[in-house]
């Protein structure tokens, strides 16, 4: 028979065994050390200069002075000497608040008094060094408390990482954020090798680019793009028909003495027109070459139509309105068309 229990090793009482209450009491300290188990440090390796009595440390690898060779052991002041005793896995312990488990090889916090600087968190999934949160589940959710949430990835530095990396069968093939600088971009691949930047949005100037191109199937609006068919406001897209580009029937204009941007018009009428050289009459085609605030340039095309002149007259104006000085450049009236449709003099 052993003189000692299985688990925690007490000295059993012996037949006529003489001073049978030392052994008593020694089996009593080793139950007062570890039953309610209190610990006043974990993976101490150092003793304290002055250890209070039944203070107990829980001692990690490369134990020193009076504790060494006791890695992993339990250290306990007794008053005059240390008890050193092996602890079992599954045996819990407190320091303060926070209980701890013995595993066979460390202890691990099983309850802590918050989850303040805990090693890692996993839910449903095991956590490693790199992510101390995984998370495996079919969705996650974040919402608000009562207004807004927001969800922050900060980074040490500009030239660091910050971003949301999708993958597909654990490679990546989207990023979103700022990597390497503060630009915001996004950036694809179709192997988790090749990677492509799709747009980059410049930090100082908020400017967004697109390196590999945009395709835009859609129809462009917003104030970006010309309001109207004469709308000639700096650094906006030109629809198709505005100052008659592209466009079946150009804008009207009835005033060649207010500015206008280049283009094509139409004029209406050119006897009720403004501006037209004398004695036009019927409708009338206007090409705007050059519309600078210190001068303009225009071609007018006489109407094409039965029993009347056509021909070209050139305009110009020293400033960019008022009145234009018009010149004939020829006209039907002194010219004809050969049979190779080209115009000579008649």
């Amino acid at each position: 028979m052993s003189e000692l229990s299985p688990r925690l090793g007490l000295p059993f009482l012996l037949p006529a065994q003489a001073q049978k209450h030392v052994t008593h009491n020694e089996a009593l300290e080793t139950l007062d050390i570890v039953v309610h188990l209190t610990l006043e440090g974990v993976d101490a390796i150092n003793p304290p200069v002055s250890p209070g009595t039944r203070q107990v440390w829980a001692l990690g690898a490369g134990a020193t002075g009076d504790w060494s060779g006791n890695d992993g052991r339990l250290a306990a002041w007794m008053g005059d000497a240390w008890q050193f005793i092996t602890p079992l896995p599954g045996w819990c312990a407190a320091q303060g608040t926070t209980l701890y488990v013995w595993d066979g090889g460390t202890w691990q916090i099983a309850a802590p008094d918050s989850l303040n600087n805990m090693t890692g968190i996993g839910i449903n999934a095991s956590h490693d060094a790199v992510n101390r949160l995984a998370l495996s589940s079919d969705a996650s959710l974040f919402t608000h408390e009562g207004a807004g949430h927001q969800i922050k990835v900060n980074k040490a530095s500009a030239s660091d990482t910050a971003s949301l990396l999708f993958q597909t069968n654990w490679s990546g093939r989207a990023e979103l954020g700022t990597a390497g600088n503060d630009d915001f971009s996004l950036k694809v691949s179709a192997d988790g090798s090749l990677w492509q930047e799709a747009i980059v949005v410049d930090a100082a100037s908020g400017v967004a680019g697109f390196p590999a191109g945009m395709t835009v199937d859609g129809t462009l609006s917003g104030t970006a793009v010309t309001q109207t068919a004469t709308d000639a406001s700096a650094d906006k897209l030109l629809k198709v028909g505005d100052f008659g580009l592209g466009a079946t029937t150009p804008p009207a204009v009835t005033d060649l003495t207010t500015a206008l941007a280049p283009g094509f018009y139409h004029v209406p009428d050119m006897a009720a027109a403004t501006g037209v050289p004398t004695g036009q009459t019927g409708g009338g085609t206007l090409l705007v070459m050059c519309a600078a605030p210190a001068g303009a340039t225009f071609l007018l095309g006489l109407p094409v139509a039965t029993g009347a002149a056509q021909g070209f007259w050139l305009g110009s104006r020293a400033s960019a309105t008022g009145a234009i000085s018009w010149a004939k450049l020829w006209t039907s009236a002194n010219t004809t068309v050969d049979a190779n449709g080209f115009l000579r003099e008649a």
